[in-house]
């Protein structure tokens, strides 16, 4: 039995507190002396427990604890919370608002979303009270994998939760996390020792294999497997040890198993021998063409985007009339701007599916299929938790703002004018929508065409500027053009940003930064930007969790990283000038986070790299909010850009 009480000091609520000493008595005055203890050393604040005024809740009514030393009884039904209030403040605790907030309640209510599965929204109700030491803080703060957070948890969890097989599962967890395979084990065995986990067990089997004890590994996940042969866990680790051992065609095979499981054959198609065995398997493999689509969409957000193209195309014309597969492979072809294979998709769809299938949409349908595709983002205590699983594309959303490029890319509108229009009034919606700004940006420019330039000027001078946050120039165009015939040209990297850079524990995100510079490797000239989002989002997140002890030092360590990437390619492409282009803050709020990490984007820039310095001030004065700031804008960028050309 584990006994609860919140103790509730000065009208908020500052520790959880539990006693796990069945059949043993506690004392009033033990359990609070414990807390001032903790509130010392947690906050500083100095308190004893003869200057206090201590009431409980018995049946929601307060009662008064006249006597400090009786003991707490067992049976605790209605009594969960503990008042104390120093008694040098004259306020009546009956009559105090602050305490109508039962903090059980609270809690209680986070449990329902943890058992939901919601675990983001039940740690905001926890956080809310300040209920951390609580057992069910603990687990849902291991769900989320908060290991930085649950941290200062781990010297109290066996003390106080002596005998649970999940805190020993949860310290073993944490353990193996942070690399220490022999403490971790004896946590799960412990764990174990209360029955059978299939879970922990693949996690024994997982250990083995990571100290190089392939042999036990194998044996501990083949007697699980055969029982649980669908949970997740175990079979990631039946897969991680089969790749081990090069057997591709039995990790692929269990890999297809469970959806959570997709994203193993991204790290089977990094191996050469393991992609043609997946090619071989993924052909014979029974797989409804949604499911074949989530496939690709997992390989190509892992860094396989050549796998996914190959898996899709060997469905292309077979399934003639899934529009989900040819709106992925189209799809992907956009975002890694292989035009010309884009063009010859395009062709070969048309051709599969008459143009009148699309021809009865209407432009408010298309609108309605786009907010559909988007993830809801109503309030924060009653969002949809994110899963693991990519989101595939609305596939009629797309293939309209798809069939709309390829009639501007052939000038073919004569005969489809009905779908044009249709799928133009989408292109427009999608103008100011970031989610969807890569679609956008591509249609946009196939749209204005081609640039004229007088037949006496220079060629031109393509720039590209690389990174998301260029979409943010109000107006979106798609193209700056300088007087002395430099075009610099926006090209968003999706789904890239520092802090996803900075987490990720493998190498396959920064395989596709390095693959996305890539693309302009034959130009004189980049521009970079990334940050903006980070400085909004994810940047304060990392501070106030606690992995950093302010914004100004998370921001330092990614800027590091950034400039350590930079620095890396132009090693490798020594011709190519780099220029660092200051965050926009998109409102008069992010300002100082913004200008703070433009300052540290200044101070440490390496020599290799330019950071266009004039314009980090004229962030500071304004957000690009009117037509006059961006004209302003325009001229300092050419500017900066033209001052800061290596000598000829």
């Amino acid at each position: 039995m584990i006994y609860k009480y919140f103790i509730f000091y000065n009208g908020r609520i500052n520790w959880h507190s539990c006693v796990n000493i069945e059949d043993c008595q506690v004392r009033y005055s033990d359990l609070i002396s414990f807390f001032l203890e903790k509130l010392q050393e947690q906050q500083n604040e100095v308190e004893t427990i003869e200057n206090l005024n201590v009431f409980i809740v018995k049946n929601l009514e307060n009662e008064k604890v006249s006597n400090l030393s009786d003991n707490i009884p067992f049976d605790t039904s209605g009594i969960t919370e503990l008042f104390l209030t120093s008694k040098s403040i004259q306020t009546k605790i009956k009559k105090s608002s602050s305490i109508q907030q039962y903090p059980s309640k609270i809690i209680e209510e986070g449990k329902s979303f943890a058992e939901k599965s919601d675990y983001r929204t039940a740690l905001e109700f926890f956080s809310s009270v300040d209920a951390f030491g609580s057992l069910e803080t603990i687990k849902v703060l291991y769900k989320l994998e908060r290991w930085s957070q649950l941290e200062q948890h781990v010297p109290r969890l066996l003390a106080i939760y002596a005998g649970n097989p999940e805190v020993y599962q949860i310290y073993g967890a944490y353990c193996e996390y942070y690399n220490y395979p022999l403490k971790a084990l004896h946590q799960y065995r412990r764990a174990l020792s209360f029955g059978e986990n299939p879970d922990i067990e693949a996690a024994i089997a997982r250990i083995h294999l990571a100290i190089g004890d392939v042999t036990q590994a194998r044996l501990t996940i083949t007697n699980v497997l055969e029982t649980y042969d669908y949970n997740p866990n175990v079979i990631a680790a039946a897969v991680r040890i089969a790749i081990k051992l090069e057997n591709f065609e039995t990790a692929i095979r269990l890999s297809l198993r469970h959806p959570k499981c997709y994203k193993l054959l991204a790290e089977i198609c990094d191996i050469p021998t393991g992609l043609s065995v997946f090619y071989e398997q993924i052909k014979i493999c029974n797989r409804y063409p949604k499911g074949l689509s989530t496939i690709a969409l997992v390989l190509y957000n892992h860094g396989c985007p050549d796998a996914a193209i190959n898996i899709l195309h060997n469905y292309f014309v077979d399934v003639d009339r899934e529009l989900i597969v040819s709106a992925t492979l189209l799809w992907i072809l956009l975002q890694e701007r292989r035009y010309s294979n884009f063009a010859e998709y395009a062709q070969l769809f048309l051709s599969l599916h008459p143009l009148e299938a699309f021809a009865h949409i209407q432009a408010t349908e298309l609108e309605m299929m786009l907010r559909a595709s988007k993830n809801d983002r109503s309030h924060s205590y009653y969002r949809r938790m994110q899963t693991s699983q990519p989101e595939v594309p609305h596939e009629q959303t797309y293939l309209a703002a798809i069939l709309l490029i390829y009639f501007n890319l052939n000038r073919y509108l004569s005969e489809s004018r009905a779908v044009y229009n249709l799928a133009y009034c989408l292109i427009e919606k999608l103008k100011n929508d970031k989610d969807y700004y890569d679609v956008y940006l591509v249609a946009s420019k196939i749209i204005n065409g081609p640039i004229d330039i007088p037949e006496d000027s220079k060629t031109p001078i393509i720039v590209p500027l690389i990174g998301d946050e260029f979409s943010l120039l109000c107006g979106k165009e798609a193209v700056i053009v300088s007087s002395n015939h430099y075009y610099f040209t926006p090209c968003p990297i999706p789904r890239i940003s520092l802090c996803k850079l900075f987490n990720c524990k493998n190498t396959t995100l920064r395989k596709r930064f390095f693959s996305a510079l890539n693309e302009f490797s034959d130009k004189n000239y980049i521009i970079i930007m990334i940050g903006t989002n980070d400085c909004e989002t994810d940047l304060p997140k990392l501070f106030r969790k606690g992995e950093f002890s302010s914004f100004s030092e998370a921001a330092t360590n990614l800027i590091e990283l950034i400039y350590e990437l930079l620095v890396k390619y132009k090693e490798q492409h020594p011709n190519i000038s780099i220029f660092v282009h200051p965050v926009i803050p998109r409102s008069f709020i992010m300002k100082p986070l913004c200008d703070t990490f433009n300052n540290i984007l200044m101070a440490s820039c390496p020599k290799p790299i330019v950071f266009l310095s004039s314009l980090k001030d004229l962030f500071a004065e304004n957000s690009l909010n009117s037509l006059k700031d961006v004209e302003k804008y325009q001229r300092i960028f050419r500017q900066a850009f033209q001052k800061n050309l290596p000598a000829q």
